[in-house]
């Protein structure tokens, strides 16, 4: 899968969107996959210091795998689930007991008009309130918010949302594009895969799941994980603690806490051994061991042991690595070629890197030169010749230039793919083409809608 990157901590190195389930039994869960989002990088706090108690004063991979995590968590959780301030202050004021209160709530929302869309579901569950003044004023700020008018008449809402939301694609999980699919999911629904015109390719049935990869994507059913084909069926039984995405044919597997990999078959072909593995990248494997790194080839072979902290899975002949507390990369033969003098990276995409200096974040081209100024507060990876990037809390686009083409105003956002781009707003997600414009069913630009 692409690079899920908050704050340029990029967690694919392990199994797809499972950080914490590499060492804690799999959970396949970047942003907005998990049956508790909050879990996905360790957002709830008794999880992110439980980790740094029992890995935190451990030596080799696992201490820095711990500081990883909690530094993912830290950059992730501020922008996770949340709508923006003002909206949030106009709900509470809105279901308070206090008549002043709720004047100002129903001032901002009326201020607003559809621009606070994403406060319709907070909305929608204060109608279910016992106090009937409560559910008033909830209808009322629905009519400010919608320009629509059934009242009290909580199911009218409803319905009109729920056709709303399937006419603007609008989610409350979703995910990136790969191989033209990407994987969604309504408030309590399993996950399926849509298409760019919003067609259900893939039935949701599944618990948590990945994104497509060489024609197959993972999908965990009853705490298990397997793989499935663009069709939905069923190609490896789920049968695994934790999967990564394929790459070069092969998918790293985890099995009673160690991780090895296995063919298109489901075959194991690396007996599970190691701490984590990186999908394959040019005939190479990053593998970690308790106390260091290996290099690997296909038949799960030595081909060299680096000395570093850390390493991302190589990426355009790349490697980010950690050494004393400062980032760089190597090359295949595990050779430092670009200096290790950074706070952070991400890998590489379309030949250029992130780097954080001084708290900000830019880009590098494969020669270490500066190609994009430091000056975000985080960024993801290059595709379709942007990326993304954030300023304060909300996140827009910027060019290889470093001109933002879109400007932030999202809580995240995945890499665009084949022109369209996942971002979240307020409680939801939606797509948006290359000028920011959100897409309506049929993939037609719209301007309008939740």
């Amino acid at each position: 899968m692409h690079p899920k990157v908050y704050g340029g901590l990029d967690l694919h190195v392990i199994a797809p969107e499972n950080p914490v389930g590499l060492l804690h039994g799999a959970r396949y869960n970047p942003r907005g996959s998990s049956t508790d989002d909050s879990l996905r990088y360790g957002c709830q706090s008794d999880r992110r210091f439980g980790l740094q108690r029992r890995y935190g004063t451990r030596k080799g991979i696992l201490a820095v795998l711990a500081a990883a995590l909690l530094l993912a968590s830290t950059a992730a959780c501020g922008v996770a689930d949340k709508l923006p301030r003002e909206l949030r202050g106009s709900l509470a004021r809105i279901a308070s007991t206090d008549p002043s209160s709720n004047a100002t709530a129903l001032d901002t929302f009326r201020r607003l008009g559809k621009d606070a869309m994403p406060a319709v579901p907070a909305l929608l569950r204060l109608m279910e309130d016992e106090r009937a003044d409560a559910r008033d004023r909830a209808a009322e700020a629905l009519s400010l918010v919608t320009g629509r008018d059934w009242g009290a008449d909580r199911k009218a809402w409803e319905t009109w949302w729920e056709e709303e939301t399937a006419r603007y694609l609008f989610f409350d999980r979703a995910r990136g594009f790969h191989e033209g699919l990407a994987a969604v999911s309504r408030l309590g629904e399993p996950w399926g895969f849509m298409d760019a015109n919003g067609a259900v390719i893939v039935r949701p049935r599944f618990d948590l799941v990945g994104d497509f990869h060489e024609g197959l994507a993972a999908v965990r059913v009853n705490g298990k994980w397997g793989f499935i084909d663009h069709s939905g069926a069923t190609i490896i039984q789920p049968r695994f603690e934790g999967v990564s995405r394929f790459s070069e044919g092969l998918a790293g597997i985890g099995l009673d806490g160690q991780w090895g990999f296995i063919d298109r078959k489901g075959l194991i072909v690396v007996k599970p051994k190691y701490v984590l593995v990186a999908p394959f990248s040019s005939g190479i494997a990053v593998a970690g061991m308790k106390d260091y790194w290996e290099l690997i080839d296909p038949h799960g072979e030595v081909v060299i042991n680096p000395r570093f902290y850390w390493i991302y899975e190589f990426s355009e002949g790349l490697a980010g690595v950690l050494f004393q507390a400062r980032w760089g990369f190597m090359d295949r033969n595990g050779e430092a070629v670009i200096p290790l003098e950074y706070e952070l990276v991400t890998s590489f995409s379309e030949g250029l890197a992130g780097v954080r200096i001084d708290g900000k974040w830019g880009y590098i081209n494969k020669q270490g030169e500066t190609v994009i100024e430091a000056r975000f507060d985080a960024v993801g990876a290059f595709s379709d010749g942007l990326a993304a990037a954030r300023i304060d809390d909300l996140w827009g686009f910027t060019d290889r230039e470093g001109t933002l083409v879109i400007e932030p105003r999202f809580l995240s956002a995945e890499p665009f793919s084949g022109g369209i781009a996942t971002v979240e707003i307020g409680n939801g997600h939606r797509f948006i083409d290359r000028t920011g414009t959100y897409l309506s069913r049929g993939a037609t630009p719209e301007k309008e809608g939740p």
